[in-house]
């Protein structure tokens, strides 16, 4: 990371102070042993990872590393905070920000947190990374309006009966185009993904190899939305909304599921020329609701699935081919 030299001449004028200024991280450890992060309405760009010892996560001791400009309780360097046994919780408002949370050296899930995580990025085009991270609780993660990226790899709610919480994974990420990815991941009991709101952009869900306990609910709003789900255990109910688009032409989704179990699957794709493929997936039941709009052109692909009650039909309002 590029650095200011502070003992130039050349960089004691007004550039440097608003370098130091516009980007203010504040961070601490406060008496209920929450980390708290908390960024100004600039673009911050932060690193948090846990610190290990021998291969071994540190219990409660975190480092946390400013970067591209942003400084961190008025310092450019990073700093490490201790005895965090409860949430994390960081809020980084307005503009752009960036924010990594990764294990050390790739540690396989070695970034433990002790009970919630809480993040809300604010608006602005935001860029979230979550890798190999154990969440004690729940995960609770907010992007705002904005052109947002979010990715997250890790477990939710498996670190034991932690606070009599829910553990569940919620994810909003608000207007315009977003993306949402998360994969090798496993939650205890719900998942709730909510992307693009009412806007009519083109908004993408991927969900790759991964259990869920319970229920999940993925809702993609208005605009062509594509969701993809590969190699997912819905221990519950799987219910994907691509619907809500004005019209067909803003709403033309598409939605494709391969070797992928659950109790009950529903998909409500709404007016538009959707598309569906479900392949090699199987449960009790299964039900595809394409729209009710007489203009749509809409179509399903499905081979190699298999759904022990057969009193629900898979097609509801769409044209059906099979492989």
């Amino acid at each position: 990371m590029s650095r200011y030299n502070y003992n130039s001449p050349r960089r004691l004028g007004l550039e440097s102070l608003e370098g130091r200024q516009l980007m203010a991280v504040v961070a601490s450890v406060n008496a209920a042993h929450d980390l708290v992060v908390t960024g100004d309405g600039n673009a911050n760009n932060l690193q948090i990872v846990q610190v290990t010892q021998n291969g071994q996560p540190v219990a409660g001791r975190y480092f946390i590393a400013p970067q591209q400009g942003t400084t961190l309780n008025g310092q450019t360097q990073g700093q490490f905070f201790d005895n965090v046994t409860h949430d994390i919780r960081v809020t980084l408002g307005g503009s752009g920000d960036r924010l990594n949370l990764h294990a050390e050296n790739g540690n396989n899930f070695g970034f433990r947190v002790p009970n919630d995580l809480s993040i809300n990025m604010g608006g602005g085009n935001n860029v979230l990374t979550i890798d190999h991270i154990s969440v004690g609780d729940d995960a609770t993660i907010f992007s705002g309006g904005g052109a947002d990226s979010v990715y997250f790899r890790g477990t939710v709610g498996f670190l034991g009966n932690v606070d009599g919480g829910a553990n569940d994974l919620t994810i909003d990420t608000g207007n315009r185009f977003d993306n949402v990815k998360l994969e090798n991941f496993a939650v205890k009991r719900d998942v709730n993904i909510r992307v693009g709101g009412t806007d009519n952009f083109t908004d993408s869900v991927d969900m790759l190899f991964a259990s869920i306990g319970r229920n999940t609910t993925v809702a993609t709003g208005a605009g062509s939305d594509i969701v993809n789900i590969n190699e997912v255990g819905f221990n519950g109910t799987a219910t994907i909304n691509t619907g809500g688009g004005a019209t067909p032409a803003n709403d033309a989704d598409s939605v494709s599921v391969t070797e992928s179990q659950a109790d009950q699957f529903f998909f409500n794709l709404g007016i538009g020329d959707d598309t569906m493929t479900m392949t090699n997936s199987f449960g009790r039941r299964a039900t595809l609701n394409g729209g009710t709009n007489s203009g749509d052109n809409d179509r399903v692909t499905e081979s190699g699935n298999s759904f022990s009650d057969p009193g629900q039909p898979l097609i509801v309002n769409f044209e059906h081919h099979n492989n």
